[in-house]
């Protein structure tokens, strides 16, 4: 770094993640909810079932379009914790985190997760679960996901 301050500063993973979580966070996040609220977003989601514990993870991604640079971007919401990973315990999270945000399901306007049936399930599945609160929610396949099947 080009500063004596910046070159002597150091930080273990609990300050880091403090000062990303509680100062960063919240400061880049609050104009991408601003236009949240006011217009509409997408949802992204993915849940992790990878860890050793009995918490998993579950991101979620909100897609908007920017005025002022006239481009779709996709920003990280927020990842929560959870136990459940039915499409009950994954409608749950995703509604505690949109209320947590001041979001309302009714700006929602698309939905993108992977191919599983707890997300894709139409009767009992994630997705069913959203078009009940937002019945004209548009259900997207990740492309990511898709393409990972074909390799496999």
């Amino acid at each position: 770094p080009g500063s004596k301050i910046a070159s002597g500063y150091a930080c273990k993973r609990t300050k880091t993640t403090a000062i990303v979580c509680d100062a960063l966070d919240p400061y880049l996040l609050k104009p991408v909810l601003e236009v949240a609220r006011s217009t509409c977003f997408s949802l992204l989601c993915d849940e992790s079932n990878e860890r050793g514990d009995s918490e998993k993870l579950l991101t979620i991604l909100l897609r908007i379009f920017e005025d002022e640079t006239g481009q779709v971007v996709t920003r990280h919401l927020e990842t929560v914790g959870i136990t459940d990973l039915s499409a009950h315990g994954i409608f749950t999270a995703i509604s505690q985190t949109l209320d947590n945000h001041g979001l309302s399901f009714r700006q929602m306007i698309s939905f993108a997760s992977d191919t599983c049936n707890v997300m894709k399930g139409t009767r009992n599945g994630v997705i069913a679960k959203l078009r009940a609160e937002q019945p004209k929610v548009v259900d997207i396949h990740c492309n990511c996901h898709v393409l990972n099947l074909c390799v496999k």
